[in-house]
């Protein structure tokens, strides 16, 4: 398999599994909260129009309780009340979510209408108005209508801390198959971690290190080539090259090797001492083994001779200059500029002794 082909496999393999992780994430979110939501709207409605049952109620006993204490009691007063109690009632009867409300309601209806029948009988004879006739007449209805609205709000309470339990569940469960895929993940992102650093960059840092070997000197450093993919084709290119090299490298220093032998016969001919220096003055070569002249010429080469030079690359004309390097063990050596090239450019120095009296 090609390295491209590897690595693409690799990323697109977690690439895969993120995306099944953020989307089993935001499933189970999505799910959890509307299941939440429905729940805690209806049982809230519920738990709502209970409240509201109570409170009618007992403004309804309150108002009972007056009239006892010999005030006028307020019939629109308790019609608006039994309104507002049957209007929670149907919102509850609307809005049923547990199977165990079905029952409560029935009795709420039951008990409703025979406590509204005591209370309209205990109060429409005023003989019949007193703290006895409620107790026995009116207050165990009261007690058991308000038993059981109460038991409705418990019923909606239990089924919301039930669902909050469910959703808990649920979150946990999400979390767990999230926290596999996301190991799945992590055990996956080792395991290609190792891969890339067996097949990619421990080859690396090998063609790293035989470049940095060729580089110090060693020619005959070669990458070692294993498989089929780009990395391989790299280093048997690479090898190729160095072979290439090498072989141009030696038949270079065959060609220099040549040319540097007629140097030497060209320098041989001219006579004893005859050299060839450098445009810095540096000795290139000699038909001597050690001129005895060296370092006068040399010296003169980065004086006089740099000026020499500057003054007629700035001409651009005439021939190139010469001149003379008076020796201290007597006579002087003549210095001529060789110039070469479609500029006719300075190359270097052919200089050559002449004895004492020769000018």
């Amino acid at each position: 398999m090609k390295l491209r082909s590897r690595l693409l496999f690799g990323y697109w393999y977690l690439v895969g599994l993120l995306v099944v992780a953020a989307a089993t994430a935001t499933f189970g979110f999505l799910h959890l909260s509307a299941g939440i939501d429905v729940v805690l709207e209806e049982n809230f409605k519920s738990i709502r129009a209970g409240m509201r049952m109570v409170e009618a109620l007992e403004r309804q006993d309150s108002a009972t309780l007056a009239a006892l204490a010999e005030e006028e009691p307020s019939g629109r007063d308790l019609a608006d009340l039994d309104a507002e109690f049957l209007s929670a009632f149907e919102v509850a009867e609307g809005n049923v979510t547990e199977r165990d409300e079905i029952p409560v309601l029935e009795a709420i209806d039951k008990g409703f209408a025979g406590y509204r029948a005591s209370r309209d009988a205990l109060l429409a004879t005023p003989a019949s108005r007193n703290p006895l006739e409620y107790r026995q007449r009116v207050f165990p209805r009261f007690i058991a209508l308000k038993r059981e609205l109460l038991e409705l709000v418990e019923i909606n309470q239990r089924a919301m801390v039930a669902a909050d339990r469910g959703a808990r569940e649920a979150a946990l469960r999400s979390a767990g198959w999230l926290g596999v895929l996301v190991g799945i993940a992590l055990l996956s992102l080792v395991g290609l971690s190792r891969s890339l650093q067996r097949h990619f960059l421990s080859r690396l840092s090998r063609l790293e290190r035989a470049m940095a070997a060729i580089a110090e000197g060693e020619e005959s450093r070669r990458v070692r080539e294993e498989g089929s993919d780009e990395l391989s084709l790299i280093a048997r290119q690479f090898n190729r090259l160095l072979d290439r090299r090498q072989e141009l490298s030696a038949a270079s220093d065959g060609r220099v090797a040549r040319e540097r032998r007629v140097v030497l016969g060209l320098l041989e001919a001219l006579g004893e001492g005859a050299a060839l220096y450098a445009l810095s003055g540096a000795l290139m070569a000699s038909a001597s083994e050690s001129p005895r002249f060296e370092s006068e010429v040399a010296d003169w080469i980065a004086s006089e001779g740099r000026k020499l030079v500057e003054r007629w690359g700035s001409t651009a004309s005439g021939a190139p200059p010469t001149g003379r390097v008076d020796l201290s063990s007597g006579g002087y050596a003549a210095v001529r500029l060789l110039a070469g090239g479609r500029r006719r450019a300075g190359v270097g120095w052919l200089v050559t002794p002449q004895p004492a009296g020769e000018r």
